[in-house]
């Protein structure tokens, strides 16, 4: 197995601008274009299932080995 390199970002986003980077991420892109979902539906879905991490304070949510932390500054 080869030694992996574990690192850290750090980015500062509103919920507005979340959208806006996760709807340039691959995946979303594809179910746009396949017209599986629309781009409206899409930013609705987000905003809607997203609102509640960006009016906490604080909290952590992980997948596999994936994490996502949020605070407010």
């Amino acid at each position: 197995m080869e030694k992996q390199t574990i690192y850290e970002m750090e980015y500062v986003f509103n919920l507005k601008d979340f959208i806006d980077f996760m709807m340039i991420q691959y995946n979303v892109n594809a179910k746009i274009e396949s017209d599986e979902i629309s781009e409206k539906e899409t930013r609705k879905w987000m905003q809607d299932t997203l609102r509640f991490f960006f009016r906490s304070l604080s909290g952590c949510v992980g997948y596999g080995e994936v994490f996502l932390l949020w605070y407010t500054p």
